[in-house]
């Protein structure tokens, strides 16, 4: 089975984000295949190794989102990879060690999916609407940020079932993909795994590695988190530092820098 890597960018800077991250994928494993699927005219390179074409676009969506492409659009690309194992992940994400084990919990599962420990189920039409209402707690919220899946007939009814609930519960209030992702994970019988929290940490803390293992996948434009990306490469934890009032200044210094390169003001760190 062929397997590769899989990214989406709408617009010219989301391409060059993926492109930090493609590198990174690489530099931890350099037989990594990776396919880009962009609204950009562009030829194969040294990062991306198949290029592909945005088809299928929606010419009434509206967005909201300053990223908008990073939602309801990339829904319809997944169908189109073209590998039979396909890791996705979001153009903001920093990858410091081999994902080659995923590919080989694929043989298994059909899905693999990661906990949204940035989020929870806070939107009111969740709360309140049908057929939100319906579910449980205790299923959780997923992030659609990294994301793996086998070309399985299972896995392409889930991406049509997510496609249609996005259109027809979630449109009319948001861009985001996840509420539908989740409902379309509690309505379907596709066969998927939850992946540690390590797979897809999110942080605003400078230095915070989890207990129990190496971070595996960084997401998120805090300037620090990349930076240092090197201080997450520990086989086991560090310790966390306490929030003192320099920590509470890097938080809150990290979250302007982010508004300020999410409105183009300044640029995203390079590596």
């Amino acid at each position: 089975m062929t397997q590769g890597f899989l990214y989406t960018a709408f617009g010219a800077k989301y391409v060059d984000e993926a492109r930090v991250s493609a590198r990174s994928v690489k530099r931890a494993d350099a037989t990594a295949k990776i396919c880009l699927v962009t609204d950009q005219t562009m030829e194969p390179d040294a990062e991306f190794d198949i290029v592909m074409p945005i088809t299928s676009a929606s010419s009434t969506e509206t967005y909201a989102a300053l990223d908008s492409g990073a939602y309801y659009r990339k829904i319809e690309q997944f169908a189109r990879s073209p590998f039979d194992l396909t890791v996705y992940l979001d153009s903001d994400t920093y990858v410091p060690h081999s994902l080659a084990g995923l590919f080989d919990l694929l043989d298994r599962y059909d899905m693999l999916v990661t906990p949204d420990g940035n989020a929870e189920v806070n939107y009111a039409f969740e709360q309140k609407n049908e057929p939100f209402n319906t579910i449980p707690p205790a299923f959780g919220a997923f992030n659609t940020g990294v994301f793996a899946f086998k070309k399985s007939p299972a896995t392409l009814d889930f991406l049509r079932l997510w496609q249609q609930n996005h259109e027809t519960h979630v449109r009319q209030h948001t861009t985001n993909d996840q509420p539908a992702f989740r409902l379309s994970l509690f309505q379907s019988q596709v066969r998927y795994h939850v992946l540690p929290v390590t797979y897809n940490w999110f942080s605003w803390i400078p230095y915070f590695i989890p207990s129990g293992g190496r971070v595996m996948v960084m997401h998120g434009r805090n300037p620090w988190l990349f930076k240092h990306a090197h201080e997450f490469d520990a086989p086991t934890a560090t310790i966390v530092g306490s929030i003192s009032w320099r920590h509470q200044w890097m938080v809150c210094s990290a979250r302007v820098l982010h508004w300020l390169s999410r409105r183009g003001i300044i640029s995203r760190p390079d590596l």
